[in-house]
């Protein structure tokens, strides 16, 4: 797929980025023209490679699988330096690369995008304090007596960070998602959906799945319920029946979706929601 894709670039990248700016803002356009700057001439480098190598031109299938080589090598790392730059979807479409998601990716792209699946880019700690604190409404003191500052794992739409939870010592993991990461996903997406529309449209119902499919990850409340109703139904089975986790070999975190505040003034405090941005599990 990827050595196919090909042919009106331009005019593709600069649809797709009108199409970020008219739907999704300033932003996501400068998002779109960054994307393109290095997809274009990519696209135009394995056009052309695919023309000038093509057999009825007298070109072996040896040389033309090593013009191809020498290319992937070029561009796979170019591809993963951008998506460390842009982060979004890039990084998703990165990890589908790593794993050749639809076996179309050469063994040079996958193993260049490899990184992408344990050591993907993340927030600096403030940004993600300021994420829970607006989520608790209050210092994120009053919430945890620990709060790693280093992520325990990062991933493309968010972060998570072992932590304590306050007056009850409970150990927990605090999933926090990026700030404004659901709108950068579907401006990427849109980007390259867009560019498809015009170039390649026999791969925008991929597209189309794959954007139906991701916009369920932004909703952590419905993550938390379908934690609950996992971890319930494998207690019902008669064969996991008073066994533990370890017997079982199966561990479903256990969500936690309110924590309360505990500080000299709000011990007594109510509850306090871990909504849309952030939530706990053991």
């Amino acid at each position: 797929m990827l050595r196919a894709i090909g042919g009106a670039a331009t005019v593709g990248g600069a649809a797709a980025s009108y199409v970020a700016v008219d739907t999704f803002g300033y932003d996501n356009l400068k998002r779109s023209m960054s994307y393109n700057q290095v997809a274009i001439p990519g696209f135009v480098a394995y056009k052309y490679t695919d023309w000038k190598t093509k057999p009825e031109r007298g070109v072996s299938p040896e040389e033309r699988n090593a013009a191809f080589a020498k290319l992937d090598e070029e561009w796979a790392g170019k591809a993963l330096e951008k998506i460390y730059e842009l982060r979004g979807f890039y990084v998703k479409n990165g990890q589908m690369i790593a794993g050749n998601v639809g076996d179309a990716a050469p063994p040079i792209w996958q193993d260049t995008m490899k990184p992408l699946l344990d050591d993907c880019p993340n927030i600096p700690f403030e940004v993600v304090k300021g994420v829970v604190e607006k989520d608790l409404g209050g210092d994120i003191d009053d919430f945890f007596d620990d709060f790693e500052t280093k992520p325990l794992a990062a991933a493309s739409i968010g972060q998570v960070h072992r932590a304590r939870v306050k007056g009850t010592g409970e150990r927990v993991v605090v999933k926090v998602q990026y700030p404004g990461v659901e709108g950068v996903f579907r401006g990427d997406v849109r980007t390259i959906k867009t560019f498809c529309q015009l170039a390649m449209p026999e791969h925008v119902p991929v597209f189309d799945e794959i954007e139906k499919q991701f916009m369920t990850e932004f909703d952590y409340v419905k993550e938390a319920e379908n934690l609950s109703m996992i971890s319930a139904n494998i207690a019902k089975e008669p064969k996991f029946l008073g066994k533990g986790a370890h017997e079982i070999g199966i561990v479903v975190p256990k969500p936690i979706t309110k924590v309360r505040p505990f500080t000299p003034t709000t011990r007594d405090g109510h509850a306090r929601p871990l909504t849309l941005a952030s939530h706990c599990a053991t």
